[in-house]
């Protein structure tokens, strides 16, 4: 990511300048710090599991992408 530029991250959906870059997504350190957080007994647990199932499909198929042979 290049200085100053701002990636939309894939829980918050918010454009942010720093996080960590995932294969092609991204994760702000918001995000990442209040999910590292969470106890099973805070109401957004649930919302943060149903999101982290999503983000890990999305990845296993950006990854099966890259892995593929280009003709």
């Amino acid at each position: 990511m290049a200085a100053g530029e701002e990636k939309k991250c894939f829980f918050c959906k918010a454009g942010k300048k720093t996080g960590l870059n995932v294969l092609k997504d991204f994760i702000c350190f918001e995000c990442e710090k209040e999910i590292a957080n969470l106890s099973s007994g805070d109401p957004r647990y649930y919302i943060y599991v149903r999101d982290i199932k999503k983000f890990w499909k999305n990845l296993q198929g950006k990854e099966n992408m890259l892995k593929q042979p280009r003709s």
